[in-house]
């Protein structure tokens, strides 16, 4: 059968810390394999959905993960909270080790997204599963030191379908750590696309990049790296010290960086590439 849904609603949620057993503190959604039952281990589960009405709060190692290592599907995490910030190592992910398809996670932000110190925000497939998508809406997102926002096919994923895709609809996007957002694949699967443009009506995007981070869809392997496309009905503003590339380190293909807008702007230090140094095909820049 399947696992039933965790549901929270309420005005202000945190989790914080670690047990003494080593056990995390948070919401998790799991479909674990079984040897006495396996016929149960193909249920799907039905996921995660969080609403707060003021604050969502990750602290100190504490999460919100949705994860499969059998044939059922892990579910979806849906956030929906004006702010959402994690922080010394808090987490929000989904996975997949086995058969099963991997979650999307979806964050909707009226006001602020914001990934501290050591967190992230990750989907993954290291199985036969395809990978989750992510897609965060808010106004301002912000991703702090050696904190990330990823999607990874791992290298020993059997899966062939990839495209874990990122979608950011934020007007300003802050990356002060010397990581910040990618989508890669690290097996024979297509990485996924990422794409970002201005949230809501607004019609501009400002990124600002800080001690060298990057937004990155790449390849290692023979998997087809994604593409980057960045879009704006009036202008895109880039500055900082940072990078925007499409790279393949390995035989597969990299993808190609689209920047639309009436008026583009980089400065001060910005890299835009699409770069190789394997056998693969470096991208293209539009």
């Amino acid at each position: 059968g399947n696992a039933g849904q965790n549901r929270v609603n309420t005005a202000t949620f945190r989790a914080q810390g670690v047990a003494s057993n080593g056990d995390n503190s948070g919401v998790f959604s799991q479909v674990e394999s079984s040897s006495v039952l396996p016929e149960r281990t193909e249920g799907d589960s039905e996921g995660i959905i969080l609403e707060a009405s003021e604050s969502v709060e990750l602290l100190d190692r504490a999460g919100l993960a949705a994860s499969t290592s059998a044939l059922g599907n892990a579910g979806e995490i849906i956030i929906s909270t004006p702010n959402l910030s994690l922080a010394d190592a808090a987490f929000i992910s989904t996975e997949t080790t086995g058969a099963g398809n991997a979650s999307s996670i979806r964050v909707e932000a009226s006001e602020t997204v914001t990934l501290g110190q050591n967190s992230r925000l990750t989907a993954e497939t290291s199985g036969a599963g395809a990978p989750g998508n992510i897609e965060i809406t808010a106004p301002i997102l912000t991703i702090g030191q050696n904190a990330e926002l990823s999607t990874t096919i791992a290298a020993d994923s059997t899966n062939q379908e990839g495209d874990s895709d990122i979608k950011l609809n934020t007007s300003m996007l802050d990356i002060s750590g010397e990581l910040g957002v990618f989508a890669e694949t690290n097996s024979a699967a297509p990485a996924g696309d990422l794409s970002i443009q201005p949230a809501g009506s607004d019609a501009d995007l400002n990124i600002q990049f800080r001690d060298n981070g990057f937004i990155a869809a790449r390849t290692t392997a023979p998997g087809v790296g994604g593409g980057i496309e960045i879009t704006a009905l009036e202008t895109i503003n880039i500055q900082g010290q940072g990078r925007v590339s499409v790279e393949t380190l390995g035989q597969g293909d990299a993808g190609q960086v689209t920047l639309t807008a009436l008026e583009v702007t980089i400065k001060e230090g910005i890299t835009i590439a699409a770069t190789t140094t394997a056998s693969g095909q470096a991208g293209d820049i539009f």
